[in-house]
């Protein structure tokens, strides 16, 4: 971190430790003044639409998160990636500059960037699959809430879901003006947005949001004498909503995002003859060049029909998204190799929704969707000649070999889906569903082999080499049921059990074109759970306990620096409880805790058999704890926020080699803010992992005894956030 940035921090923890003494001072005094029967007020209400219409979180007998726009603010997240520890089951995490989008709910996920399979736990905007939700994690741009749905959810969203999904509600034209603007300057990045809502007339609204973000250098690269880690993204949607009666309208939404970085920056912990920072607080030292840049657009239309008895909804959408990397693959500063990936995708989707509104004892929904994909990708990956002198194999200096894997490959999927609900009796309700997926994979690779002398040390490449271009195409489908019931056992306390079969299409292996399809991915997912409110709804308790039972689960290894996808079985069980209590008016206290066993029931790697092993990737436990204080002092509304975040450790590899894990974090934010008595004007202080505890974001092995890639945990920051409102 440069001295600029230091001396901001500095200013920024001393401005901060003085406006937490002087809130404190004034929480003190006005505590005294109040009565000690101070009345408690009740928590506020949380509305979902998981199940396709507005319910209460409390009445949906699905295990949900809720992550809402005053919480983003609070916690000074920037986009999806900072979701991870808020939601029980839910972590996140990549490699800083690439945003993979690597989500996963309940130790399940496939994120990444290659093209290999859908995704585990899709992203959904505004009711739009993301197809590569890496792609579209630029920000948190103008929402409303973030709905985290856990285990699969086949029967209500358009595209399938097998582990979970991740719905962005963003906020909608409304007939009432409204505009503002916010702001961030920290440590770490500095941050301006704003939106602004026009009424046109009674029957046409509009609403255009913005965000520019950027992110300071976080490491110091020694090789190159230059801080690196910067990033600056602008995310930006405009939505225009026509009332064309008063029963039909349609919304129309146009997005663009754009990311510039200095791509991915690791250290290599293996100790090569002139690497010069191998350890972990080691500065980084890698000397080729390294970018990522990233440009997403999209429009969508949406048409909805208030019918009698039924509400139509038809959801149409386009994207193209396009993303360059270039990377210092040995990340050392030795001539080893280094890679370029540059990858272009275009969707398109169109869902079609029937759901009920009558409040009688059944209510339904029936969907069916379609989805395109083309999505082309060109790897190449270098090797050089400071390898052949790593292996003392003779070679001139200026010597290199390029193996290039030019894949294009076409997804289409088509589903029928339906949810029934019928009240058996005034408590006891039953819930079944239903989905019907077809997906065809049609796939192109040709692949180059590496030139002697590099084969002495990679063989013919990392990709298994062609003989011209191979075409490879499969289909897969599959009929998944859902079937729950719920119990209202008083007024505010819910059980529920479910059984739900989930679905993920096969694919292929690019990297080894001679292979016939892997399998489908299937779980059959059981879960029970309590949702309840007490003490007059000043607290709310809700519970899950959950067993997955996994087939086919596609993870990604390296086998004699070989890149394959393989297959394995995985079981898990777990327990998670989400609690808010408010004694009093002032005080609101949080807890969201995570406890899983997923361990691998059948997964064979190189002949080595890891039944038992903990699922790569996976942490037993998490949990989050929130105190907030707010009181009024002369108008003006202050409150008071500490959060404790805790994610165990996981191992990257399926061996659970202690000397590749990440997490065991253990990280305290704080923040301080004061809103004027209008309500209009904001201004905020806070801390990000204020005591600066050390971990690893990655670390994996990315070639054995020769890449050992990791990257740890840029440290604590503080900033100042501002906010305006007309």
């Amino acid at each position: 971190m440069n001295d600029a940035i230091r001396s901001r921090g500095l200013l920024l923890a001393a401005a901060s430790a003085g406006a937490l003494l002087i809130a404190a001072s004034g929480a003190v005094a006005q505590e005294q003044a109040a009565t000690t029967t101070q009345e408690a007020t009740t928590l506020g209400e949380v509305v979902v639409t998981a199940q396709r219409r507005e319910q209460r979180l409390q009445d949906v007998p699905i295990s949900i998160g809720v992550i809402t726009q005053e919480l983003v603010e609070k916690s000074a997240m920037k986009d999806l990636q900072d979701l991870g520890g808020y939601v029980p089951g839910l972590t996140t995490g990549s490699d800083p500059g690439l945003r993979f989008g690597a989500f996963r709910v309940r130790g399940i996920s496939s994120g990444g960037t290659t093209l290999e399979g859908s995704t585990a736990v899709p992203v959904f905007i505004d009711d739009v699959y993301m197809g590569r939700p890496g792609l579209n994690n630029l920000a948190l741009l103008d929402i409303e809430r973030v709905e985290v749905a856990k285990g699969p959810q086949g029967t209500l969203f358009g595209r399938n879901t097998i582990g979970g999904a991740i719905a962005v509600v963003s906020k909608k034209p409304s007939d009432q003006f409204d505009a503002y603007i916010d702001g961030q300057v920290s440590g770490m990045d500095d941050r301006i947005g704003g939106a602004v809502n026009l009424p046109i007339n009674d029957r046409v609204m509009a609403r255009i949001a913005a965000q520019y973000n950027d992110v300071e250098p976080q490491y110091w690269n020694d090789f190159k004498k230059e801080h690196v880690g910067s990033e600056q993204t602008l995310a930006a949607r405009a939505q225009l909503k026509f009332l064309a009666t008063d029963d039909l309208s349609f919304l129309i939404s146009a997005d663009y995002g754009r990311l510039r970085s200095d791509g991915i920056q690791e250290k290599n912990s293996v100790k090569l003859p002139g690497n010069l920072t191998p350890g972990f607080n080691d500065p980084i030292s890698q000397n080729a060049e390294t970018t990522r840049e990233v440009d997403t657009r999209g429009v969508s239309l949406r048409a909805d029909w208030a019918l009698d008895g039924m509400t139509l909804s038809s959801i149409t959408s386009y994207r193209n998204d396009t993303w360059f990397v270039a990377a210092d693959t040995d990340r050392t500063s030795l001539n080893l190799l280094r890679e370029q990936n540059p990858q272009a995708f275009k969707q398109m989707s169109q869902e079609f929704r029937a759901v009920s509104t009558t409040d009688g004892p059944l209510t339904w929904l029936a969907g069916a969707s379609y989805y395109d994909e083309r999505a082309a990708e060109d790897m190449t990956i270098t090797a050089e000649a400071g390898l052949l002198k790593l292996f003392n194999i003779p070679g001139a200096a200026i010597l290199t070999s390029s193996q290039t894997r030019s894949q294009r490959q076409t997804t289409e999927s088509w589903a029928v889906f339906g949810e029934v609900n019928y009240a058996l009796t005034e408590r006891l309700r039953l819930t079944a569903g239903l989905r019907w997926t077809h997906d065809t994979i049609d796939q192109s690779v040709q692949t180059n082999a590496l030139t002697a002398p590099f084969t002495l040390v990679l063989g013919q490449g990392i990709y298994q080499p062609t003989v011209g271009v191979v075409q490879r195409e499969a289909s897969f489908e599959k009929l998944t049921p859902r079937l729950a019931l719920d119990y209202r056992i008083a007024k505010d306390v819910l059980v529920y059990a479910s059984v739900t079969n989930g679905y993920k299409s096969g694919g292929f292996d690019a990297g080894k074109p001679s292979e016939k399809a892997y399998e489908p991915e299937e779980v059959w997912s059981y879960e029970g759970g309590l949702k309840s409110e007490w003490l007059d709804r000043r607290l709310r308790v809700n519970l899950s306990a959950y067993y997955y039972d996994y087939d086919n689960l596609l993870t990604r290894s390296t086998i004699n620096n070989a890149l394959v996808l393989l297959n394995g079985a995985v079981k898990n069980k777990g327990i998670e409880s989400e609690i808010t209590f408010r004694p009093t008016r002032s005080l609101t206290l949080t807890s969201a805790l995570s406890f899983q066993k997923p361990e691998y029931d059948d997964y064979v790697v190189s002949g080595v058999n890891y039944s038992g092993n903990r699922l790569a990737g996976a942490t037993e436990f998490t949990a989050f704890h929130a105190v907030d204080y707010a009181f009024d002092v002369k108008g003006f509304a202050v409150a008071l926020r500490v959060e404790h975040q805790k994610v165990g450790k996981a191992y990257s590899q399926p061996s659970n080699s202690p000397a590749f894990t990440t997490g065991n974090s253990s990280v305290v934010n704080l923040r301080a803010s004061v809103e004027d008595p209008s309500g209009r004007y904001e201004v905020a202080i806070f801390g990000k992992n204020v005591f600066d505890d050390e971990y690893y974001l990655l670390n994996q092995q990315l070639s054995a005894g020769l890449v050992h890639n990791f990257i740890q945990s840029p440290g604590g920051y503080w900033g100042l956030q501002f906010r305006a409102r007309y």
